[in-house]
C-alpha cells in the first residue's frame, strides 16, 4: 500500500470516527511502531525479528500527529514489539514531542542507554519498562535470550540518575514468581 493511500485510509477512519460516533476527542493514542523485538518471551504475541514492510513512514507519522491534534489528543504511547529497535525511533519520538504530546515509551529497557541523550533533551512523560528478571537465570529463561540481565538494570539506574519518570512492570510467570520480592527491593533502591 502506498504512503498516500495509507495516510488517506487513516484520515478516512478518523473522519468516520467523527461522523459516526459522539467521540470528539481521544485522550490517549497508543502506537505500535514495529513488531520487531530483541527478546523472544513465551508469553508475548510478538514472534519475529524480521522487519515488516508495512511500517509507517515519517510522513505518515507527521500526518498522524496532525490528525491526533485535531482530536485534542494529549497523550501518545509508543510501543512495539520493542519501539527502540525502530530505525527511525528518534525521529518519530521528536515528531510527537515537538507537536506537544505527552509521550510515554513502553520498552524492555535493553536499549534504553542508546536513547538517554534524546530523553534528557526531550523528556518523556514516562518510560515504562518491563522487568523480566533480577537474576541471569530467570532473565534468560523468560526472554529466551542470553543477554546480560544487568544491562537492563544498569539502564534503569542510569535513567533514574537523570530523573526520568520510570514505571517498572513485571509479567508474573511461573519462571519469575520467586523474584517478586527482589523486584520490589530493586524498585525501592
Amino acid at each position: 500500500m502506498s504512503d498516500a493511500l495509507r495516510t488517506k485510509t487513516f484520515s478516512s477512519i478518523v473522519g468516520k470516527l467523527h461522523r459516526n460516533t459522539k467521540i470528539q476527542t481521544i485522550s490517549t493514542a497508543t502506537i505500535e511502531l514495529s513488531h520487531l523485538c530483541n527478546f523472544s518471551c513465551p508469553h508475548c504475541y510478538i514472534r519475529t525479528s524480521e522487519k515488516c514492510d508495512s511500517e509507517l513512514t515519517i510522513k505518515e507519522f507527521i500526518q498522524i500527529s496532525k490528525e491526533l491534534q485535531k482530536l485534542n489528543c494529549v497523550n501518545v504511547v509508543l510501543t512495539g514489539g520493542e519501539p527502540l529497535l525502530h530505525p527511525l525511533f528518534d525521529k518519530i519520538y521528536r515528531i510527537f514531542k515537538r507537536a506537544g504530546f505527552f509521550v510515554t515509551v513502553m520498552t524492555n529497557g535493553y536499549l534504553l542507554n542508546k536513547f538517554l541523550k534524546l530523553f534528557i533533551e526531550l523528556p518523556p512523560k514516562s518510560i515504562e519498562i518491563s522487568l523480566y528478571g533480577i537474576t541471569q537465570i530467570v532473565f534468560s529463561t523468560v526472554t529466551n535470550k542470553q543477554y546480560d540481565y544487568r544491562t537492563v538494570l544498569n539502564n534503569i539506574v542510569e535513567a533514574n540518575k537523570h530523573n526520568m519518570r520510570l514505571k517498572l512492570k513485571a509479567v508474573l510467570l511461573k519462571n519469575n514468581t520467586t523474584e517478586i520480592s527482589k523486584y520490589k527491593e530493586f524498585a525501592k533502591s
